[in-house]
């Protein structure tokens, strides 16, 4: 049996929508880490204000994430058990699972920058 053309159109639909995701936050947090070392390298009260109202944004943009890259997996589950039925993976679906990949390392890259800011605040205090 050949993978449906409705099949491949679903792979293809998610994997696209991951991607824009995924894009859009690389997006953000560059936007956020700019803002992030601009207030740390200030010493201004004000500044510590945007600073933490910054880190909190990071924070769950982190919680965010981590949680789009379980949707994409659970997303890639579900067409990966469709196309064993056809006993064929399309590329798509590789295309889809290199960008499950993306997603997750990305939530484990900003976990891993909220974890050091927090570390850092927790030794300055």
């Amino acid at each position: 049996m050949e993978v449906s053309t409705t099949l491949r159109a679903r792979i293809e639909k998610a994997n696209d929508k991951i991607e824009r995701d995924y894009r859009r936050t690389l997006a953000e947090v560059q936007k956020i880490k700019n803002v992030i070392n601009q207030l740390e390298q200030q010493s201004v009260k004000r500044s510590l204000k945007g600073l933490h109202a910054a880190i909190k944004y990071l924070n769950g943009l982190t919680d965010y994430q981590i949680l789009r890259s379980k949707k994409a997996w659970e997303k890639y589950e579900k067409l990966e058990l469709k196309c064993n039925q056809y006993a064929e993976h399309p590329v798509e679906l590789a295309m889809l699972k290199e960008m499950c990949e993306k997603t997750e390392k990305l939530a484990a890259d900003l976990l891993c920058y909220s974890l050091a800011h927090f570390k850092q605040a927790a030794e300055k205090s």
